[in-house]
């Protein structure tokens, strides 16, 4: 969904098929093995993503349902909660019933997948129907057996996950790419002061140069936690 879709085709419904993609379309999806908590815990999932299922598919953000209706435009979802756009490919954005499950003996949901912070990804419900009562902003919680983990939203929620918990990885879509978490600018500790004593109050941005284009705005998210020189 774009802000900017051209007149003609506002108030449409927007079909994309999988072969308007271009052929050798690749993603590399680069996820810790080990999680590791991050200081900060971003507002929202990044444009990379919720993670990846066991079946291969992504699992993706929200819908830009801002974008969406100041366009007045829509991308309709299959059965499966997914679609396809020319940059990602077929993806998701609801979990239903048509993901792959990993077996399950005990008496909690089953795991469909990895979120992109290395932490497993477990179904909404238990096999009993229950929905567990005590997870946190990202929907995530700890138990004995399975330790830290996610559930994933209701599928008509516009919402696989909330946020991350944990430093994420990336996902890359030239194969020669690196992540490297080297060249992330990450967020200060919690109540430190952006930049020296006497300069700007955080979150203000500086002034463009002179006849220059202002700089980017600062992240406020973590988006990588691998190792100082990455990984490939």
């Amino acid at each position: 969904a774009r802000p900017d879709v051209d007149p003609r085709y506002r108030n449409h419904c927007v079909q994309c098929l999988a072969s308007y993609v271009e052929a050798g379309l690749t993603s590399t999806y680069v996820i810790p093995i080990t999680p590791v908590g991050t200081e900060r815990i971003g507002p929202r999932v990044g444009h990379q993503g919720v993670g990846l299922a066991y079946s291969g598919l992504r699992l993706d953000g929200s819908a830009p349902t801002d974008a969406i209706l100041s366009a007045h435009t829509l991308a309709p979802l299959d059965d499966c909660g997914g679609h396809v756009n020319l940059n990602a490919g077929y993806h998701v954005h609801a979990i239903t019933d048509c993901l792959r499950e990993q077996p399950n003996e005990g008496e909690h949901a089953p795991v469909i997948g990895l979120a992109l912070d290395g932490y497993p990804l477990h179904g909404l419900m238990n096999p009993d129907g229950s929905v567990p009562g005590d997870l946190d902003t990202c929907r995530g919680h700890e138990t004995g057996a399975e330790g830290y983990h996610y559930h994933v939203g209701e599928p008509g929620s516009n919402e696989i996950l909330g946020c991350h918990t944990g430093q994420t990885g990336c996902v890359l879509n030239d194969p020669d790419a690196v992540c490297d978490a080297t060249q992330v600018r990450r967020p200060p500790p919690p109540g430190a002061r952006r930049g020296p004593p006497g300069g700007r109050p955080p979150g203000e941005r500086p002034p463009p140069p002179p006849g220059g284009r202002p700089p980017p705005p600062e992240p406020d998210t973590v988006v990588a936690g691998l190792p100082p020189g990455g990984m490939r």
